[in-house]
């Protein structure tokens, strides 16, 4: 029953309202921060257990939030 239902109404939506085309998403981040996002990554992916690591990672996400907090105003 409920199945039946569902179908009914999703048919009659895609009749009556068409299909929704999808927005593009516009790239807003700069070629630096997509870097300093990479350099995140690979710091992240080694031993987290170590400080040198775990220093030098928290200096890299501080570095992309501010990139990136600069380039959605730029945007």
């Amino acid at each position: 029953m409920w199945d039946n239902f569902k179908q009914t109404v999703t048919d009659v939506s895609m009749e009556v309202l068409g299909k929704r085309p999808r927005k593009v998403k516009e790239q807003h981040l700069s070629q630096t921060s997509k870097n300093l996002i990479e350099q995140r990554g690979m710091f992240k992916r080694r031993d987290p257990t170590s400080n040198v690591n775990r220093s030098a990672y928290s200096k890299l996400n501080k570095l992309v939030k501010k990139s990136c907090k600069i380039d959605d105003n730029n945007w």
